[in-house]
């Protein structure tokens, strides 16, 4: 199942009110939500980078402090340097939520600020994907989802009252949107680990069906001329430990049946079955066996 990280900091139990909006949303698209909540004083967040770094998407949450992040949330900012240089958060799914007392109260820049964070991590950006919930002018004082009209991350209203009353439902609604929303991209993606290529064409996407029948299917897609190519490349964010991407002698039989001229692995990250007869069989069928880096 898909985790999703939901990493915040709560001054006044608002902010935490919409992350477990936040999460129920998640676990509504058939997702897995962590919660991950930023303490005030805290200096050690490696427990927080390691959970990060197992899951497959990251929303940030903080309330609006003097126009923008709290002073624990850019604390954890600040501290990620470790990930950063070690790009373990490259390609993950990222969003964002905040909460403010008025219905402005400068939160758009708390949200860029976290999306040019997530920017620096080499993550993917994911907005609310929702039209403004109300253009009239009570729209403030409405319980329509997004009804403060943010497109680039969930916003929340405070209105200077106990997180019993605030955020009102419409508030916490849009944060459970964004949680559906994020699992839900990430489902969408969660393709194969091969595709087959030919002269800069791709002629198929392994899915559920494995790679022998995704070769089978591509057989009839063939373009004219030379060329073509089997890849099988470790999915962003899967497990190392298994399900590694892996081709044997038979991979190289159904490469060559499908008329393509070799395959090519990941270097350091996929299995090969019986190497010696793995080459011995692309020698004997003219095809080619290489390891890239991705």
């Amino acid at each position: 199942m898909l985790t999703v990280a939901i990493v915040y900091h709560s001054g006044f139990g608002h902010t935490d009110i919409l992350a477990h909006a936040v999460a129920q949303g998640v676990g509504e698209a058939g997702g897995t939500p962590d919660l991950l909540r930023i303490a005030p004083e805290q200096t050690d967040f490696a427990d927080a980078f390691d959970r990060i770094a197992r899951a497959d998407a990251v929303i940030f949450g903080s309330p609006t402090y003097m126009g923008t992040v709290s002073a624990p949330m850019k604390a954890f900012m600040d501290a990620s340097a470790r990930p950063y240089f070690a790009k373990a958060w490259k390609d993950k799914m990222a969003a964002a939520f905040t909460v403010s007392g008025s219905p402005s109260g400068d939160k758009l820049n708390t949200l860029t600020t976290l999306a040019i964070f997530a920017a620096q991590h080499g993550m993917l950006w994911i907005g609310t994907g929702q039209a403004p919930g109300n253009n009239d002018d009570l729209s403030a004082a409405t319980e329509a989802e997004n009804r403060l009209g943010s497109f680039l991350g969930a916003m929340g209203q405070a209105a200077n009252d106990s997180p019993d009353v605030t955020p009102r439902a419409g508030d916490r609604a849009t944060a459970r949107s964004l949680g559906v929303r994020v699992a839900r991209a990430l489902g969408a993606l969660d393709v194969g680990q091969a595709v087959v290529v030919q002269q800069g064409v791709v002629l198929g996407v392994e899915a559920i069906e494995g790679t022998d029948a995704l070769l089978g299917r591509c057989q009839d897609l063939k373009q004219e001329g030379q060329g073509g190519v089997l890849v099988k490349l470790k999915k962003t964010q899967q497990e190392r430990r298994a399900d590694l991407p892996t081709i044997g002698a038979d991979t190289v039989r159904h490469t060559a049946e499908a008329g393509l001229n070799g395959i090519a692995v990941e270097a350091g990250q996929s299995l090969i079955l019986d190497r010696a007869e793995v080459v011995a069989e692309a020698n004997r069928l003219g095809l080619y066996v290489a390891g890239i880096k991705a």
